[in-house]
């Protein structure tokens, strides 16, 4: 029986729209505002500000020196809150009467400014004090300097207030949040806000209504669709390598020691602190290549002293330094970087990569899943061993 309910805030009771964002910075002059971003992302500036580590003063004066552009404080920050757009009506109203019924907490990756717009908008516009009148506890990222989807931030959550998971229900708009919660015990609600999905559907009367099971379905079984007919094109001595850096997600994580089995990676070495990821989760993705292929976690500070002397070292990731991944002829001893699921290759670990690659995108979606991008390069690396081996 669910007693309690934690709520993400951004798509799922405040509307929001990165896309806004994006184009107010592009009216001030940063046309190449997806260039910026992703240079922000590598240097964790977002990271900062959403874990409270940098100051919004700090945080403008980082934009300023990205962008090359001497806008002021005023226009970043209204550039940056421009993707806070409105709170339903009737989401607050719903959340009055699920008060009345449940113990309801809000969790949000959030920031100092974004915070101080919004919570305006609720003064002003809705006559509510602030977030926190409307929920038992509300804990936001900036303030705890913890984020989702990282365990710790659910189990403070719980800890704090002596939640037990199986009776707690979490609401959130992105998959690998709900993954994590998953892995915990907590029951999910996933909403999927690019189809349409709103909160309002899934409660009455201020009850909770039919819940829609969560399954992720990015990892579906591929088996015999191709038949094990390619010959052996490494030894154990220059088999490529795949890394991953601060991953989040079981599923990613067993799709990547999945991915390498099928290319013949030499091994898997995920880099990672602080994270505890099931192993049964892992399993369900790996498949038989849990027990076939030769992973292991390692150390943040040290993953590159598991890759052996020659082999060169290639991040995917889009910088400006990067070239595009067709242009470029691998080394026959090769190790391929991917990168934390919303943020990247942390700078310092894209720092010790010898060279970056990027993958073009014609649609007008502009990012890939790790594992999809990992599959990428390793069938590029594959291809064009296939296309030399037995020329040597």
């Amino acid at each position: 029986m669910i007693k309690n309910i934690i709520f993400d805030l951004g798509g799922v009771i405040l509307n929001i729209d990165f896309d806004k964002a994006a184009n107010a910075f592009k009216e001030l002059g940063i046309k190449n505002f997806e260039d910026l971003y992703s240079r922000a992302t590598q240097s964790n500036l977002f990271v900062d500000l959403e874990l409270g580590r940098i100051s919004d003063k700090q945080f403008y004066g980082a934009m300023r020196e990205l962008c090359g552009i001497n806008l002021s404080d005023e226009q970043i920050k209204t550039a940056w809150n421009s993707l806070l757009l409105d709170f339903p009506q009737n989401r607050l109203e719903l959340l009055k009467e699920l008060n009345k019924n449940y113990r309801c907490f809000l969790l949000s990756n959030t920031n100092k400014i974004h915070y101080d717009s919004y919570q305006q908008e609720l003064r002003a516009e809705h006559n509510i004090d602030g977030l926190e009148a409307m929920f038992e506890k509300c804990y936001f990222s900036h303030d705890i300097d913890i984020r989702k989807p990282d365990a710790e931030s659910f189990k403070y959550v719980l800890e704090q207030n002596n939640l037990k998971p199986e009776e707690t229900l979490f609401v959130d708009d992105t998959a690998i949040n709900i993954d994590t919660a998953v892995d915990l015990g907590i029951q999910t609600l996933y909403i999927n806000v690019e189809k349409g999905d709103d909160i309002i559907k899934y409660f009455e009367n201020g009850k909770i209504g039919k819940l829609k099971p969560y399954i992720n379905t990015e990892y579906t079984s591929a088996t015999n669709l191709f038949k094990d007919n390619t010959p052996k094109l490494w030894n154990d001595d220059n088999a490529p390598i795949l890394v991953g850096i601060g991953l989040r997600t079981p599923a990613n994580i067993g799709g990547l020691i999945r991915l390498a089995g099928t290319v013949g990676c030499k091994k898997v070495i995920l880099a990672d602190d602080k994270l505890e990821h099931k192993a049964s989760k892992i399993k369900k993705a790996a498949t038989n290549g849990f027990k076939k292929v030769d992973w292991k976690f390692v150390p943040l500070n040290s993953w590159t002293d598991h890759i052996p002397e020659g082999y060169e070292i290639i991040a995917m990731e889009t910088t400006p330094d990067a070239k595009m991944i067709y242009d470029v002829d691998f080394p026959e001893k090769v190790a391929i970087v991917v990168g934390d699921e919303s943020y990247g290759i942390y700078m310092d670990s894209l720092q010790k990569c010898d060279s970056q690659l990027y993958i073009p995108m014609n649609g007008p979606v502009k990012s890939l899943n790790v594992v999809q991008a990992a599959g990428i390069a390793l069938y590029e690396v594959l291809r064009q061993r296939l296309m030399t081996f037995g020329k040597g």
